[in-house]
């Protein structure tokens, strides 16, 4: 997984940050992060959050490509249902031959979000780290919520993602 992971943030890191920004700083500001905002403003702020949710997605599933993304997603809608008998199977060998590695990254993977997790919340209830975050040019206006947000924004959840797509990619190749 590490290595899948690396060589696609690696070879288009500017990308990469782009997707993963946009939806936290999108959530700071329905958070009202930089001050408060409509209804209108906020429901409008879920395209370009989910929006780039869904490309970075796409992305992964695409090994770096987005064309070769959205071509492995077109996959399933075109399967005649004789082909969709195989996918139980397929699973399932899948499971069998590579049952270590899963364990050990899906275990590593919870255990890693489990501390991150934590991190973050004891960064938000320690009022000194709070304060030296807020002293910063970007969490400069935000407030508690909007940093929990943006912290899991910029972490949990890409990582969730990538995890995800990884283990989609691994049960059915």
């Amino acid at each position: 997984m590490l290595n899948w992971v690396n060589n696609i943030i690696m070879q288009h890191l500017l990308l990469v940050l782009v997707l993963i920004f946009i939806p936290a700083i999108g959530r700071v500001i329905q958070t009202n992060g930089f001050g408060n905002i409509n209804t209108f403003t906020y429901w409008m702020l879920e395209i370009p959050v989910e929006g780039a949710r869904i490309l970075f997605l796409i992305f992964l599933i695409g090994d770096g490509k987005f064309v070769q993304g959205l071509e492995r997603l077109d996959v399933p809608i075109r399967m005649i249902k004789e082909q969709w008998k195989t996918v139980p199977a397929t699973i399932i060998n899948n499971l069998k031959l590579h049952s270590t590695e899963l364990i050990i990254t899906t275990l590593a993977f919870i255990l890693f979000a489990l501390v991150l997790n934590y991190l973050i919340k004891y960064t938000i209830n320690s009022g000194q780290l709070v304060f030296k975050l807020q002293q910063s040019i970007l969490l400069k206006y935000f407030n508690p919520v909007s940093v929990i947000l943006f912290l899991k924004n910029i972490t949990i959840i890409p990582l969730t993602i990538i995890f995800e797509v990884w283990l989609i990619l691994k049960l059915l190749k």
